[in-house]
């Protein structure tokens, strides 16, 4: 007969019970660490795929090329050339016999120009060419403020000649884009964007109507950049101190350049004209020529093909500039 007491056996915990709140402890110590490993593992896999991304490589196209610099024998080029958008896309030595590298990589700076040539003049024979390529509001730029458009020097800089940018928070860029853009990245996971294949572009697409409003762009873009409201009004004060830079600037390139026994060269290169149209004479005097004469102290050669009709046929461009 069963007493009546509460403590009946039934209300013993069994062994298996027993044993179950023995290895709870256990159990958690275990299944925390495998679930944060796996959370890891889960972020690392979505991460390599936000590295493959156009969005992401398009950020870092053409810095490739500075491993080829490096790795050829020291006075090995005949020529080299800086600049940015322009200059990327105007110099092309494949087809000539002249041994040439291109190190323009994009949106850049005066500043930076001066930099990549300090770090790779040596790949330049004595008597070497260095052509340095302007545009028309080269010396209204100071220097990019934001430092995410210098983490690609990292890749190919001295990283202490890097401003605003360490190179721990660039290799996090350059390798986490999930962490550093979580966001921007997931979003072009979702939707990519199309890759840029500017270089491998053989003919241009755009009507004349296209081009027109693709100069405007450029214009208004510029304009915005550079607080500039008319273009022929006098150059406004917000511009002047980041021009009296640059003339300095210039002017220590140029130098640089003849005392380590290499030629400077000054480079407008050409566009359409459905763009070179929208510069006065009265622009190019207040926003180039006067700084050019300024600084050119040496009397380096200055080959302004801004205007050029021999060079200003719209099927040489992939779009007005």
């Amino acid at each position: 007969k069963m007493c009546g007491c509460r403590n009946s056996r039934k209300d013993y915990p069994t062994r298996c019970q027993l044993a179950m709140i023995t290895l709870m402890p256990t159990i958690e110590v275990i299944a925390l660490p495998m679930l944060v490993v796996s959370v890891i593992c889960f972020l690392l896999l979505i991460n390599k795929r936000c590295r493959n991304t156009n969005w992401h490589k398009n950020q870092f196209i053409g810095t490739e090329k500075f491993i080829v610099y490096r790795t050829n024998p020291k006075k090995y080029y005949d020529v080299a050339n800086v600049g940015s958008q322009s200059a990327l896309f105007a110099f092309d030595y494949e087809s000539f016999e002249v041994k040439g590298c291109n190190w323009a990589v994009g949106s850049e700076s005066l500043l930076y120009n001066f930099r990549i040539i300090k770090q790779y003049f040596d790949c330049l024979r004595d008597n070497g060419t260095v052509i340095i390529t302007l545009c028309p509001f080269v010396f209204c730029l100071h220097d990019y403020t934001d430092y995410r458009l210098k983490t690609k020097y990292h890749l190919y800089l001295d990283p202490k000649t890097v401003d605003g940018s360490t190179i721990l928070k660039s290799h996090f860029r350059i390798k986490f884009p999930l962490l550093t853009s979580p966001i921007q990245a997931l979003k072009r996971l979702i939707k990519d964007v199309p890759i840029d294949n500017r270089s491998s572009l053989t003919t241009n697409e755009m009507s004349q109507e296209d081009l027109e409003k693709d100069a405007s762009k450029w214009v208004d873009n510029w304009k915005r950049q550079f607080s500039v409201s008319n273009l022929d009004a006098p150059v406004p004060q917000s511009n002047r101190d980041a021009i009296n830079f640059n003339t300095k600037l210039l002017c220590e390139m140029m130098s640089f350049c003849v005392e380590h026994n290499l030629k400077p060269v000054l480079v407008l290169p050409p566009v359409t004209t459905a763009l070179s149209s929208k510069f006065s004479e009265k622009f190019c005097e207040s926003y180039l020529d006067s700084v050019i004469c300024k600084s050119n102290k040496l009397k380096v050669p200055f080959l302004n093909y801004f205007r050029d009709t021999r060079f200003s046929d719209n099927t040489l461009f992939f779009n007005s500039y």
